[in-house]
């Protein structure tokens, strides 16, 4: 938060509703724009924001019992988005997965698709989204929403 009071651009701050694991470490750095590699992997890529890295950890580890090698990046600001990090992670798995957890219209996932299909365009087809349909959901959490999208 110290990082916004210097910021000269409009910005906008996304904050959960608390008892969430914190996965932020003062070692891994932070610095508005840059996103921050929580595991490489070799065979896909989860690309998330907010809590929903913590499941994205959760999902990499599972898939570890199952042969699969996931990398998450941690993409804490939308905007500006790291496009670095992902023209150098990208090309290197075979299937990349944004996880938000809000609608998928107009968050990361969308910019993630938006910077491959002008940088990388090569690379947009291996992209999936998970994140909430583009319809009004008053308890996304309580109603297991999140559960249902993402563990299926």
């Amino acid at each position: 938060m110290p990082l916004t009071l210097d910021w000269p651009h409009p910005i906008y701050i996304r904050l959960a509703k608390g008892g969430d694991k914190v996965i932020s470490k003062a070692e891994l750095g932070f610095e508005i724009g840059k996103a921050i590699v929580m595991k490489e992997g070799k065979d896909g890529l989860f690309v998330t924001t907010g809590v929903m890295t913590q499941l994205a950890l959760e999902a990499v580890q599972q898939l570890e019992t199952e042969g699969l090698n996931c990398g998450v990046i941690h993409m804490h600001t939308v905007k500006p988005l790291d496009g670095e990090i992902l023209k150098k992670w990208i090309p290197k798995v075979s299937a990349i997965v944004t996880v938000e957890e809000h609608t998928r219209i107009g968050g990361l996932g969308s910019a993630v698709l938006e910077f491959c299909n002008d940088e990388i365009p090569n690379e947009t087809g291996k992209i999936r989204r998970i994140g909430l349909p583009d319809r009004f959901s008053r308890k996304v959490w309580e109603s297991g929403i999140f559960t249902k999208l993402f563990w299926n």
